[in-house]
């Protein structure tokens, strides 16, 4: 298909491969815009009764209008080929995005709660997804999460039947793989073949939730399968027995998810998202925790009893003022012993922490200069990764891990520059044009966390032509600097 004009639509190149056909990027001559282009299976398009229905949900799915659902624009037909065209999201999957160990809570609900809603929206349409997973969701360079493949990823046909239900847009790997990527976020009435409403899409959030949560699927197996099993019959680990950091109440949140009954579920996408919301407002304002884990005691059940601990707490207070009036005041036990990460000589400032909190970045005083130094949080040497005969200072670690973005005055125009955190070369990304002088500015040239999450952009203060100080959002991959305050 690469190369030929269906319509006017000239096929660039393959996006991905998957049940329901082959997916392109597609240049739009009309409208001179690039558009994501689905070219339909022979057998489907062949099939007048499985085309009309496809229609049907196209139209269903083209009426959404929601921030979170790529927008499909148009289903068509040129020289016998069958095709449907959609919005060309370009950023990265949430598959791709996933930490090892998952993200934060509040990380986890930025995506959660749009993700929902999104999905709230197709079910008061009457459109259940039934495809669920990591790599139909996508984060786009702006940095805003959509939904793909609302209502067109399958054809509602039974698990197990002639045509399968793996129907992913553009899903990679081989068949197995391919099988396993969307069984394991099936509902266990789909993974039976029985009949599915938005609860299904429910308990299939729960899946990505639980993933985002501890970096883990909830149900493996080698096969499809076994995979199947697990989720007809087992029940995952707690989300906070993996991550502790998380509170209980999120925990239980995804549990209700994945319950195997239905009706045990939240019965709607919606009520999911005002749970989440209501979730995240209780993190925001310090009411909500992760909550340590104390033994459960006994309640007591008498006055008699409360006096009889009263009276033995009175005299364990006097026996350990007895014991301990007699130690030395100079050696208590600490209850927190604080540890030194690093050991080198010079003044260290302004550290940033690695996504994964395993490393700092961290400016260093050496030889009347200011070096840009990587420390692994666990011990060893901290190691040199920029440095010059002016000062490299601010690192700022990018979200995805592969870059540090610093401030150098060893060059004229105090320039931010990117280097792999881990080894390799720096690379001169945008002027500040900041005196080297205005160590204070230079310092400040970058916020704390100026990277964006898809770490496509990050935010630089510069100085303008007439000499004002403004903020630009500058592209990590050319250095294209665009002007988002306009100070007087």
């Amino acid at each position: 298909m690469i190369g030929r004009t269906l319509a006017h639509y000239e096929v660039v190149s393959l996006l991905g491969k998957g049940g329901m056909g082959e997916v392109y990027v597609a240049e739009d001559t009309k409208l001179h815009r690039r558009v994501a282009l689905k070219v339909l299976p022979e057998e489907m398009a062949a099939d007048s009764d499985r085309r009309a229905r496809f229609q049907r949900e196209a139209q269903a799915v083209a009426a959404l209008n929601h921030p979170n659902i790529v927008t499909l624009h148009s289903v068509e037909e040129s020289d016998g080929v069958h095709f449907i065209t959609m919005e060309l999201i370009e950023g990265e999957t949430l598959g791709e995005m996933l930490p090892r160990k998952g993200f934060t809570s509040s990380r986890l609900l930025e995506i959660a709660i749009p993700l929902a809603d999104a999905v709230s929206r197709a079910h008061r349409e009457g459109i259940t997804h039934r495809d669920l997973k990591p790599d139909n969701i996508m984060v786009d360079n702006e940095g805003r999460l959509r939904v793909l493949d609302f209502g067109l990823a399958k054809l509602h046909v039974p698990f197990g039947s002639e045509e399968g239900t793996e129907m992913a847009t553009a899903t990679a790997g081989t068949g197995e793989g391919k099988i396993l990527g969307t069984v394991a976020y099936m509902s266990p009435e789909q993974a039976e073949g029985k009949t599915v409403d938005p609860r299904s899409d429910v308990f299939s959030l729960g899946t990505i939730l639980y993933e985002m949560a501890t970096g883990e699927r909830p149900f493996r197996g080698d096969t499809s399968m076994s995979t199947i099993g697990a989720i007809l019959k087992d029940e995952p680990a707690l989300v906070t027995e993996a991550n502790p950091s998380l509170p209980r109440h999120l925990g239980r949140v995804i549990r209700r998810c994945l319950a195997k009954d239905p009706d045990r579920r939240y019965q709607t996408a919606l009520d999911l998202r005002n749970e989440m919301e209501e979730l995240k407002t209780e993190i925001d304002s310090g009411e909500l925790v992760a909550e340590p884990r104390v033994a459960a005691t006994r309640p007591l059940r008498s006055f008699r009893g409360l006096f009889v601990l009263g009276a033995f707490a009175a005299l364990a207070i006097v026996a350990v003022v007895a014991i301990t009036s007699r130690k030395d005041a100079e050696s208590p036990s600490p209850v927190y012993v604080p540890r030194p990460i690093t050991g080198t000589l010079g003044q260290e400032m302004d550290i940033n922490w690695s996504t994964e909190s395993e490393f700092m970045a961290f400016g260093q005083t050496r030889a009347g200069s200011v070096d840009v130094m990587v420390q692994p949080v666990a011990g060893g040497e901290a190691v040199v990764r920029a440095g010059g005969p002016g000062s490299e200072t601010a690192p700022r670690w990018s979200p995805d891990g592969k870059f540090l973005a610093y401030v150098s005055s060893s060059e004229p125009g105090t320039p931010v520059f990117l280097i792999p955190p881990h080894g390799g070369s720096p690379r001169k990304l945008v002027s500040t044009n900041i005196r080297t002088l205005d160590l204070d500015k230079i310092g400040s040239a970058m916020g704390d966390r100026p990277w964006s999450v898809d770490s496509r952009t990050l935010l630089v203060s510069r100085i303008d032509e007439s000499g004002r100080t403004a903020i630009y959002r500058v592209d990590s991959d050319n250095g294209d600097a665009e002007q988002m305050t306009f100070p007087p």
